[in-house]
């Protein structure tokens, strides 16, 4: 079934972490012993130790204080300020599978101890009924008729996880391992989620994915203009002026979530620079980067007014060394009319859910961001093949090359590339990928969908617009067979597309 290959891994991973933690692996153990360590190394560890206490000694404000204390002390204070390195919507989702699992247990055996919700009998004998109410119980998402076949599996994973960790016998000792493995609860449970997604008729299939390119992300543009729109630090940014109104930002981007758990952090350099021609001004990011640090007041040259940030053509404009390390995108309060003092960055979450809204204000669906990376991947891969575009989007991150010999995106001419100013490795002249795309998605895009609803249903369009497009209508008339038509641009705020 569609949705088991993901979760197999991951359970069986989740088992075996277990097994290792908990030493309850099934397998013989080695009978060799371990050898002794050489006397070369005791003699210097002892020298090690003579050393260490003289150096914490020189740091102990309490002479009498015994050093190997002060520093054991130390380190398990230090221990309690470790994060959890688990996803914070991981936790949410755990704990609500437990709460889940206690809800049900509590309604089918009200005799229980609480504390007994994890008993081995408890478990192996309501498992099953657990996935099967969460099918039978849990409300569908608007304009569907059940959950989907990927979220059940999702939730059988989590349990698989929880049954591992919590799952116990009658004298406390855990044995989530050996019900699933050895009893063959695992099984079990594979069995009936295959069972329910057929019964329950779930969909096993994902929704329709959510592509915007330039028309949908203009509009978007356009929709935060009009309603003045109000990780990475500014350590990370370098400005360079190549002229009047003409700035490379080189992004140092370190805060991939890949690594966040890695001792070893993953960073990609990004030269941005600006649109070339004049029907790209409006996706020009190095305006948009040069307005937002004059905003942020970063620069180390106080600049009264954005046209005295324009005037200036040093070759390198620094910013304020007392700001580097304050966040680039910054949490606004609420309402959005100011970021917050002192500065706190700005969320995913946050970017998500305010592009969620404004694709809504431009009569797009509420997607995220996701929507304009995956339309960027897509649109890459075809430009300059899915094993470059597998590196913009930081998917291809091994290989010696790759770490201590190519210089990556620092080669390539992201921005032109994407807004078809500059051929790709795939493209004979620049934008030829693009084009092609984009003709071929024209008219199933979402924002063609959007235009044709503002055009021809929107009950509140100006009368400007109504007699303009009589006008138009009137005008193709009169020519008649004059020549071949060109399509009317479609107008949505002060932007223009002619398809």
């Amino acid at each position: 079934m569609e949705g088991w290959d993901a979760l197999d891994p991951s359970a069986i991973q989740a088992i075996r972490h277990a097994e290792a933690r908990d030493g309850a692996s099934t397998s013989t153990a080695s009978a060799s012993m371990a050898p002794s360590v050489p006397d070369s190394v005791v003699e210097k560890g002892k020298k090690r130790t003579l050393n260490l206490q003289q150096k914490l000694q020189a740091t102990i404000a309490d002479p009498t204080m015994n050093p190997a204390t002060a520093l054991i002390d130390d380190a398990e204070e230090w221990k309690k300020s470790m994060a959890d390195l688990e996803s914070p919507l991981t936790s949410k989702a755990r704990e609500r599978t437990l709460a889940n699992w206690a809800g049900f247990i509590g309604l089918v055996k009200p005799d229980l101890s609480t504390n007994d919700y994890w008993l081995r009998d408890i478990v192996k004998e309501q498992a099953v009924n657990f996935l099967y109410s969460l099918v039978k119980t849990t409300d569908p998402l608007p304009n569907k008729q059940s959950i989907k076949a990927r979220t059940l599996t999702w939730w059988t994973g989590l349990f698989l996880y929880s049954i591992v960790t919590y799952t116990r016998d009658n004298r406390w000792k855990k044995c989530g391992i050996t019900l699933l493995v050895t009893d063959g609860l695992y099984h079990e449970i594979k069995k009936a989620v295959i069972h329910l997604v057929h019964t329950f008729k779930l969909d096993r299939y994902a929704d329709k994915r959510i592509y915007f390119n330039r028309f949908e992300l203009g509009m978007i543009i356009d929709a935060c203009l009009q309603a003045s729109l109000h990780q990475p630090i500014l350590e990370d940014l370098t400005i360079l002026c190549l002229g009047p109104l003409q700035w490379e930002i080189i992004f140092r981007l370190r805060h991939f979530k890949t690594a966040i758990t890695s001792a070893e952090g993953q960073e990609q350099t990004f030269h941005i620079t600006g649109a070339l021609r004049a029907h790209n001004a409006l996706f020009d990011l190095t305006v948009v980067f040069m307005a937002h640090l004059w905003m942020l007041n970063a620069f180390k040259t106080k600049y009264a007014t954005p046209q005295d940030l324009f005037n200036d053509t040093s070759a390198k404009l620094d910013l304020d060394p007392a700001m580097l390390h304050e966040p680039i995108f910054r949490k606004a309060s609420q309402g959005g009319r100011e970021f917050e003092h002192p500065p706190q960055a700005a969320m995913s979450r946050s970017f998500y859910d305010s592009f969620r809204y404004w694709a809504h204000q431009a009569g797009l669906p509420r997607a995220g961001v996701g929507a304009l990376r995956r339309d960027t991947g897509n649109t890459y891969a075809l430009q300059m093949g899915q094993k470059m575009a597998k590196d913009i989007l930081n998917h291809h991150v091994l290989g010696v090359f790759r770490r201590s010999y190519s210089r990556n995106m620092e080669n390539l001419r992201l921005v032109g590339v994407r807004l078809g100013e500059v051929s790709g490795t795939k493209e004979t002249v620049p934008g030829e990928k693009l084009k092609e795309n984009l003709e071929r998605n024209m008219f199933t895009s979402y924002a063609v969908e959007a235009l044709v609803r503002h055009r021809n249903v929107d009950p509140e369009e100006s009368q400007d617009a109504v007699s303009e497009r009589k006008a138009f209508k009137e005008c193709l008339k009169n020519k008649g067979a004059q020549g071949p038509r060109t399509s009317p641009p479609i107008i949505v705020g002060k932007i223009s597309f002619v398809l």
